[in-house]
């Protein structure tokens, strides 16, 4: 009988091989260790993994400063890493902290951090220790909350998230495996590892959650999480072929598509068509709720149709062509540029080759629009209007210094060292919210 770590070297050797994910000689990958028997492990699998391979490994762990213990945990990490020859960085969550929402606001933090630290360090992708016990929990969960077809289909082994610093590509080799099992790993390789107070804590309802303890009802959860995922795969493969033969994006963040195609389709996959609209065109987290998609889709297909506007989008809706806009708002934000990377109302990535702290991203505008027509900076655009007072406009205190989609510079200086891309592209079916 083989022991845990032979049997786990073989199962992640296996699963990294199968997902393509060696990279060159050389090259970089890391691991989100946060101290617990998943991470450790992990971090164990993906160093004899790189060892092998001859890639550089280096592990990050995230100090949410939420406890007194975070900081010798960190420490304890650390020192763990330094001895199996890790390299080891410790990211910290700054600033006040919510009184409100703790879970998922450490959430969201925990993952720009680690974003921006994987950009930094030219890391290709992350490995997180989610398993099978996590899936199991996280089907309860949303099963209670009526999820639909994303949310039962639980986490991806191979996903990107996207967040303020940018897309992260997520790995979780570990999904198949149970915690137990990781558990006797590091038992058997004399591992030290955290035990998180909060996994006690009954006031969160996946600590209430992993209380169920019966092996065969946590077996069935998993094989009916399986056949969600196989169910999502077929229908994002349908949707993304609608999308090719009928659905035209651009740059600047407008697309179109035929009316006709799109009522003749059954009302899930036009349910799913405009969740991705939401995502790409509206910089949304999470889709409006059911009853508006409803709304939507009976006003496009009623022969008495108008125009409509929900979650960020404006539909201008003709008899053959819809076009889809980001809604102008007084919301979207203006956004320091203060990383190399950044992430701009969620559908646009802005590249700097430089650091200014005067320099920042936002809409156009409608009064800026038609003062830089006014002093001939820029032509009438035949950009839809919406779109334009949308547009990302890059600015050096007040001044506008480039707007990229409007082919418009101060100097050659702005328009070499700053990059704006739209990001709806080859990896965009792949993103978890």
């Amino acid at each position: 009988m083989l022991n845990k770590k032979t049997y786990l070297d073989i199962k992640f050797h296996n699963f990294m091989g199968k997902n393509n994910l060696l990279t060159k000689r050389g090259g970089k990958i890391a691991v989100g260790v946060s101290g617990g028997a998943d991470s450790m492990a992990l971090a164990m699998l993906a160093r004899n993994w790189t060892k092998k391979y001859q890639i550089k490994l280096i592990t990050f762990t995230v100090d949410h400063g939420l406890r007194l213990e975070s900081k010798f945990e960190v420490n304890l990490v650390k020192n763990i890493m330094k001895k199996n020859d890790i390299t080891h960085k410790t990211l910290v969550w700054k600033g006040i902290k919510p009184q409100s929402g703790i879970q998922e606001k450490a959430r969201t933090a925990r993952y720009k951090l680690l974003a921006e630290a994987c950009i930094k360090n030219n890391a290709k992708y992350i490995l997180l220790g989610h398993h099978k016990d996590d899936q199991i929990e996280t089907f309860i969960m949303r099963l209670t909350s009526n999820s639909g077809l994303d949310g039962l289909s639980c986490m991806s082994s191979e996903n990107y998230l996207l967040t303020e610093a940018g897309p992260i590509k997520i790995i979780r080799p570990l999904l198949d495996i149970n915690k137990k099992c990781l558990i006797e790993f590091c038992t058997e390789q004399k591992i030290k590892w955290i035990n998180d107070p909060s996994n006690k804590n009954f006031a969160y309802r996946r600590t209430q959650i992993r209380s169920i303890n019966d092996s065969q009802i946590n077996d069935d959860f998993y094989k009916t999480i399986i056949v969600y995922k196989k169910l999502k795969k077929s229908f994002n493969s349908y949707v993304e072929n609608f999308i090719q033969d009928s659905f035209v994006y651009n740059k600047n963040g407008i697309c179109q598509f035929s009316r006709e195609k799109f009522i003749r389709c059954p009302y899930i996959i036009q349910e799913r068509f405009l969740k991705k609209i939401f995502f790409s065109i509206g910089g949304k987290t999470y889709p409006p709720k059911t009853k508006t998609i409803k709304r939507i889709i009976k006003n496009i297909c009623s022969k008495k149709f108008s125009n409509a506007t929900a979650g960020k989008v404006f539909f201008d809706i003709d008899n053959k062509v819809i076009t889809v806009l980001r809604q102008p708002e007084p919301l979207i934000k203006h956004t320091p540029l203060l990383n190399k990377v950044t992430l701009w109302d969620k559908r646009f990535m802005v590249e700097v080759k430089f650091k200014s702290p005067d320099l920042s991203i936002g809409p156009l505008g409608e009064k800026d629009y038609v003062e830089m027509r006014k002093l001939k900076k820029v032509k009438k655009s035949d950009i839809h209007y919406y779109a334009v007072k949308t547009l990302p406009t890059i600015r050096s205190l007040d001044e506008i210094v480039c707007i990229p989609h409007l082919s418009y510079s101060k100097s050659k200086y702005w328009e070499k060292n700053i990059k704006v891309k739209y990001l709806y592209d080859k990896w965009l079916h792949l993103i978890e919210t």
